[in-house]
């Protein structure tokens, strides 16, 4: 009898293992955008409507420990007395982050006054471990960025 190497095998069976490995790995999949989705234009009504108090049920409690309604209000309102009344805020690009810890999910917006257009990145966080949808981050960039 001779023994033959059972590689052809054994290579079948990481190739079918790795495969089934990868389809069972979609935790962290676009499938959640929707709620990013909806988040942001929660934000967005908020802000637009001047409804300051609903925006503690959008942003996480990290971003509110370090920048209160009261500090979010003044900026938008510095913002409107500098360039004009809000007109509205418009989706450039979105983008998805996948990591161990949840998704990331990247929005970027022009958000038009008046009488200027600045940009506006916002990052939404969904928690791996307890699945809640927040805003942990919220950039305003006028002119160069600052």
């Amino acid at each position: 009898m001779v023994n033959r190497p059972k590689r052809p095998l054994r290579t079948l069976l990481m190739v079918v293992l790795l495969a089934l490995l990868a389809s069972c790995s979609s935790e962290y999949t676009t499938h959640h955008q929707s709620d990013g989705d909806a988040l942001v234009n929660k934000l967005h009504q908020a802000i637009q409507q001047q409804q300051w108090e609903a925006l503690e049920k959008v942003y996480s409690e990290a971003y509110l420990g370090e920048n209160s309604i009261e500090m979010i209000r003044d900026r938008w309102q510095g913002l409107i007395n500098r360039f004009g009344p809000l007109k509205g805020f418009h989706l450039r690009a979105k983008q998805h982050d996948a990591r161990l810890q949840g998704e990331f999910y990247i929005y970027s917006y022009a958000v038009t006054f008046a009488h200027r257009t600045i940009g506006e990145i916002i990052t939404v966080f969904r928690s791996g471990q307890d699945h809640s949808t927040t805003i942990s981050g919220h950039r305003l960039m006028i002119g160069d960025g600052a």
